[in-house]
């Protein structure tokens, strides 16, 4: 296998989390420090300079959960479209609360980031029994920044025999009708830029022997075409947010420009 830029993400144990959810006002000093420092930390993974993700350990009965709920992933996926939708009508999956991965033989999540400042692909880590949370788009452009989406996708492992990679899923938004204003994503257009840049940039790396070289997107033999195959399947965002959107708006006019008859990952 040839070699790669593995992360792993920044660590937030599942008691941290409820510490930092407390409003007790007996909270002690050492507490109180231990928050600060917390948050920082979260904070530098889902903002601009961190990997727009990080990894919750030690929930309580994560390992019966992915027992139980994974091999259910499997045989909902292969549901025709009306009685999947009619199967998570019923048992009301929405208010499953987290994502869950799996463990592998390798101890890789199969998911991908694409750091588009350093033109690094990095493939995750996280610890069995963890669960993954990443910030989204909507979230981005509401924190107007303070919280960054990366690009990133999932995968299957190719040099596996008889593995495959089944999750949980569960997308927190705001309402439909919250009006996403363009006032709210002033960088909107500077990360659109970053990504066309970065696309006519992975599709000129020379490919003779002897051409002179750039920094490279990762240790992979096989990145930079990984890379443009990726970029080549997202629909940059400018193209699909439009001032005084709302999310509901938004979120069709993304799934549109993926999924549609004439969508980049209409193929696949």
């Amino acid at each position: 296998m040839a070699a790669r830029s593995i992360l792993e993400p920044l660590e937030i144990c599942f008691s941290d989390l409820q510490l930092m959810s407390s409003h007790s006002p007996q909270l002690s000093p050492a507490e109180l420090s231990r928050i600060e420092s917390l948050t920082a930390a979260v904070m530098q993974a889902l903002g601009p300079s961190g990997p727009g993700l990080l990894v919750i350990t030690g929930v309580p009965r994560a390992p019966g959960l992915r027992r139980d709920l994974l091999p259910l992933a499997r045989k909902i996926a292969l549901l025709g479209r009306k009685d999947r939708a009619r199967v998570l009508k019923a048992e009301d999956c929405s208010h499953i609360s987290c994502c869950q991965q799996s463990s592998s033989p390798d101890a890789h999540a199969y998911l991908q980031l694409f750091d588009i400042k350093k033109n690094i692909i990095y493939f995750v880590r996280s610890p069995p029994e963890s669960f993954i949370v990443q910030v989204g788009e909507a979230a981005d452009i509401l924190t107007r920044g303070k919280l960054c989406s990366t690009l990133h996708s999932v995968s299957r492992p190719t040099d596996i025999q008889n593995l495959s990679r089944e999750t949980f899923v569960v997308f927190l938004q705001p309402a439909w009708d919250k009006v996403l204003s363009s006032s709210e994503f002033p960088c909107l257009d500077e990360t659109s830029n970053q990504v066309e840049r970065l696309a006519r940039n992975v599709s000129s790396v020379p490919k003779e022997e002897n051409a002179p070289t750039r920094p490279t997107i990762s240790d992979s033999e096989d990145a930079p075409e990984l890379m443009q195959e990726i970029l080549e399947k997202i629909p940059p965002l400018s193209i699909r947010y439009k001032k005084e959107m709302t999310f509901a708006e938004f979120s069709r006019e993304t799934t549109k420009q993926y999924y549609s008859s004439s969508g980049t990952q209409s193929t696949r």
